[in-house]
């Protein structure tokens, strides 16, 4: 009985392992493009573009390099600011949100 199983683990191993796949993860960071070490929220869109949304913008990576969105007070259109707390994929190739807290008022 004991061969038995021992025959039955090696050959769901053997099945199995010739399954298992490589998984390769790289770590990214402001030293490479990154606007921000602290990511809130990531999607990649159907070009295949990864998009970051951190404290100080929104980041799109192609895989080599990165751009970078970020609020300009200037502008009327944009990042309303630099704060992308949650990103979506829509008819535009990516959505974003953001928390706006209201200014203190004076009691």
């Amino acid at each position: 009985m004991k061969k038995l199983y021992t025959l039955v683990l090696m050959l769901c191993c053997g099945v199995f392992w010739g399954r298992a796949q490589s998984i390769h993860f790289d770590r990214l960071d402001i030293n490479d493009g990154l606007s921000q070490n602290t990511v809130t929220s990531i999607i990649q869109d159907d070009k295949g573009f990864m998009w970051f949304g951190t404290k100080d913008g929104l980041c799109r990576y192609d895989g080599k390099q990165f751009k970078t969105f970020m609020h300009d007070p200037r502008l009327t259109t944009g990042l309303g600011n630099s704060l992308v707390k949650c990103l979506v994929q829509g008819r535009a190739p990516v959505w974003y949100t953001h928390l706006t807290l209201p200014p203190k008022s004076r009691v």
